[in-house]
């Protein structure tokens, strides 16, 4: 049987999976990785189905066909990739803790009704180059029929952080992420000691 894939993220997932197992799933035959051929009518197809976008746990409301996904994101004011480093990592902090809490919920009710699907993880690029991962509660990217887009969780407000900066004016954003900076590499100091009473004041 011919294999296809429909778009360049669906090529890098199937061919290491060629590569490390060349033996059809269905069939048991050998699969030659020449038999990968791109195909323009699946292609069509996958772009049209409906997503969210994968930063909804943080308050994007986006929900569109998947050939848009690619350029939402990059103009998405909540992209992690978009803000400034201390930003982006108290936002990484805060869904990584959501992507816990998703984990821990979803291993209970796995319990009474089998497993369901962990959160996306997707990642982002810094101005820097360099690339975090976020695992993302909430942000679904798989394909959501028509019909079940009122069954998508709702969306959250953004935290009151993301809202402060969001609204605040370039000299107000510098002086947040210079106090996000300091907080983050500053050692809290430790709290003193209260002293007892000496003894014998009591009674005086």
């Amino acid at each position: 049987m011919p294999f296809v894939y429909s778009s360049h993220q669906d090529k890098e997932c199937l061919e290491p999976w060629v590569v490390n197992n060349p033996v059809c799933p269905v069939d048991r035959k050998p699969i030659p990785k020449g038999s990968l051929h791109h195909d323009f009518i699946i292609e069509s197809i996958i772009g049209d189905y409906t997503v969210a976008c994968p930063w909804r746990a943080l308050g994007c409301d986006f929900i569109g066909p998947l050939h848009m996904l690619e350029s939402h994101k990059k103009r998405c004011v909540m992209n992690p990739g978009s803000m400034p480093p201390a930003l982006r990592e108290h936002t990484t902090a805060l869904l990584n803790k959501w992507r816990k809490e998703a984990e821990t919920a979803n291993i209970t009710a796995s319990k009474f009704t089998g497993p369901m699907p962990l959160p996306a993880t997707t990642s982002v690029s810094s101005p820097t180059g360099s690339q975090t991962s976020a695992s993302v509660v909430l942000g679904i990217t798989e394909s959501v029929p028509s019909d079940d887009l009122n069954a998508l969780p709702p969306t959250p407000p953004p935290n009151l952080l993301f809202r402060l900066y969001q609204n605040s004016d370039n000299g107000s954003r510098e002086l947040l992420c210079n106090f996000l900076e300091s907080s983050s590499l500053g050692v809290a100091p430790s709290p003193k000691r209260r002293r007892g009473a000496r003894r014998g004041t009591a009674n005086r």
